[in-house]
């Protein structure tokens, strides 16, 4: 048995909704980008994520190069 600590939204029909910004995929860049898109006034941000949470696949290391030696 499965158990769960979050909540995830199945609709049984599709949805009439608009929306401004839709994000695919919970990683580090995904929630960075949807809660920026978030803030903007007027607007609305949808993230949808395959696994039951988010972060769940991401090593939530950014290999941008800043430990590395020169050269």
């Amino acid at each position: 048995s499965n158990s769960h600590s979050g909540s995830s939204f199945i609709p049984s029909q599709p949805l009439d909704a608009s929306i401004d910004y839709l994000i695919i995929g919970g990683g580090v860049v995904g929630l960075t980008v949807a809660e920026r898109l978030s803030k903007r006034k007027g607007k609305s941000t949808l993230l949808v994520e395959k696994n039951f949470k988010v972060n769940e696949e991401t090593s939530e290391i950014i290999h941008a190069g800043l430990y590395y030696p020169n050269d």
